[in-house]
């Protein structure tokens, strides 16, 4: 059953990291249709922020997509390759405390599409 392994229940939940990529739509080969993204910072969905998809075995242009007010960002399937989106996500601090103006936390997350 191709839908049956386009599942995303495995893969499509916060498992609770500081800033995380889950997918809403399953990025394996053989899923169709778009690849949707939804970014979390804290547990909860980011809006405004910019997703990046690159390849990683060849240099491009960097495909972006910014955030919905559901933390989704959704990017047209690509050809094959070895991918990956990743995202930075920066919020104020207490420069007193923390001798800085802002804490900046990355993620990203590859897969391969043949």
């Amino acid at each position: 059953d191709p839908a049956g392994d386009c599942d995303t229940s495995l893969i499509g939940a916060p498992v609770g990291q500081v800033l995380e990529i889950v997918p809403v739509t399953n990025p394996m080969t053989g899923c169709e249709g778009e690849l949707v993204f939804e970014l979390h910072y804290f547990g909860e969905p980011v809006e405004g922020a910019t997703l990046h998809l690159n390849r990683t075995d060849e240099t491009l242009e960097p495909i972006k997509a910014r955030t919905d007010a559901q933390g989704q960002a959704s990017f047209k399937r690509p050809e094959g390759g070895q991918w990956y989106v990743h995202a930075a996500w920066a919020m104020p601090v207490d420069s007193a405390r923390f001798d800085a103006d802002f804490a900046t936390s990355f993620s990203s997350l590859s897969f391969n599409l043949d």
